[in-house]
């Protein structure tokens, strides 16, 4: 079962006007200490880049994996 997760907001949790612009976000598993990305999907299925790009706003695309409901 995949799981789904809602478009990306790279914001500072401790100061949310602190946003990443144009910039990559790596997506990895939760307690990865060596932040190894994973292999994720755009919903229908079709293989995404990992890091993904967030544009000026500091948004990415929403996107899947196939085994885990968590990633950081």
């Amino acid at each position: 079962m995949a799981f789904s997760f809602d478009q990306v907001f790279a914001a500072d949790p401790a100061n949310p006007s602190n946003v990443a612009q144009n910039a990559s976000i790596l997506i990895y598993a939760p307690g990865d200490a060596t932040k190894t990305p994973l292999t994720i999907t755009d919903p229908s299925g079709a293989p995404l880049a990992n890091p993904v790009t967030v544009n000026a706003n500091g948004f990415a695309s929403a996107f899947a994996h196939a085994t885990l409901d968590r990633v950081a």
